[in-house]
């Protein structure tokens, strides 16, 4: 899989793009893809003569090569990159199902996958796929329209899974040989760790995101339309009382101490039901030490640091955005999961009705839940599940 590697990223947002530069700053050819009607930076990086600029992590301008038409990336890489949102999965796979056995000798990535094998591994004719927790970045379009992404800083610590799971002799989940030499080739600066493909469906950002954003809704505007002439005036009057910025720093100012405590109790639940899987994870605040190098003693602190988290706002402004709508899927794997192997998740639950609640949309009525909630055991294990004999 390394030999002539060229790279077929899929979607343009801040992390597609972001990735683009990064691949091509390491000499790897990259063709860029997004639908339609998301076309997030291609129409800016066309007019840029397929230039993006980076700076941070990397500095300079890099070039890319953009297409219209999936098919033709498809044939064109040697390996697909799916870099979306995960509520946006469905209509991707949607798209990549209609190209049928063109996938049948490639390998798909997929950045912040949340349970994507668990979900689509049969409507796809793939030959692996492969699955990132996180984004590989902390990383943001600064200038939209000159293509400019700050890329502040590289994981140093990743887990990757890898469907169908491939093992060691010993027994131990491992990569094939051809999938770590195309890894070391794509994170370089990365540490690696090959983890079941079931714990792609236990990533952590819901917590951090999800959590936080749902503890402060009271932030958010109303929605558009729904106040009334004399409402809008008192509105005004409180505003001029009382004036509140625009945005606020997510972590460093939404995620204080007791928002702290409740993302540690819901990260309880989240290993509790891993555990009862076989896969042991590490508390959400090693995770976050691990993957940024660093040292924080609690949560809170590293929600406070200076960077890479607060050097924008990057706050929610409507109930759709990603830190409800995204991570909202993997609340409902985790909650689907925890159904499967009857552990209880009374938080992730909770947040699952709150954020519908607010959403005006019924709880627990996704395809996703419903595919998760009806699988076995047995289902779990070809994903990388060990259960006790006593179990």
């Amino acid at each position: 899989m390394t030999s002539g590697l060229t790279v077929g990223i899929l979607g343009a947002g801040h992390a597609g793009t972001a990735m683009a530069a990064w691949f091509a700053s390491k000499k790897i050819p990259v063709v860029m893809w997004a639908p339609s009607g998301h076309r997030g930076s291609l129409p800016s990086i066309n007019a840029q003569n397929g230039t993006i600029m980076a700076k941070g992590v990397i500095n300079g301008k890099f070039n890319v090569s953009t297409c219209e038409d999936l098919g033709t990336v498809a044939c064109s890489a040697t390996l697909l990159i799916i870099i979306t949102r995960s509520d946006a999965h469905e209509s991707f796979v949607n798209e990549l199902a209609n190209l049928g056995n063109e996938l049948n000798d490639k390998d798909i990535l997929v950045v912040c996958g949340q349970g994507f094998a668990l979900n689509f591994e049969k409507r796809l004719r793939s030959r692996r796929i492969l699955e990132i927790s996180n984004s590989p970045a902390a990383c943001k379009i600064t200038d939209g329209e000159k293509v400019m992404v700050h890329i502040k800083e590289m994981k140093a610590a990743l887990g990757i899974s890898c469907f169908p799971a491939h093992r060691h002799e010993s027994g131990a989940i491992d990569f094939p040989d051809d999938v770590k030499h195309t890894l070391s080739r794509l994170f370089p600066t990365t540490k690696l760790t090959p983890t079941p493909p079931l714990q792609a469906a236990f990533g952590s950002n819901y917590i951090t995101h999800a959590v936080s954003a749902m503890l402060n809704i009271g932030r958010l505007p109303d929605p558009a339309g729904t106040l009334s002439e004399r409402a809008e005036g008192w509105l005004r009057e409180l505003k001029n009382r009382a004036p509140m910025e625009e945005g606020f720093f997510f972590y460093g100012q939404g995620s204080n101490g007791y928002v702290c405590k409740v993302q540690d109790l819901v990260d309880n639940e989240r290993r509790a039901v891993a555990m009862a899987c076989g896969i042991r994870l590490s508390p959400l605040l090693q995770e976050c030490n691990e993957e940024y190098n660093t040292d924080y003693a609690t949560l809170r602190e590293y929600c406070l640091a200076p960077s890479p988290h607060n050097v924008q706002y990057a706050c929610p402004n409507d109930i759709e955005h990603r830190y409800f709508s995204e991570e909202l899927r993997s609340l409902e794997g985790i909650a689907a999961i925890a159904e499967v192997v009857k552990v209880e998740v009374p938080l992730t639950r909770s947040h699952i009705f709150l954020i519908q609640a607010a959403r005006g949309k019924p709880a627990f009525g996704s395809t996703l839940y419903k595919s998760i909630r009806g699988f076995t055991r047995d289902d779990l294990i070809r994903f990388g599940a060990t259960f006790a004999a006593a179990d």
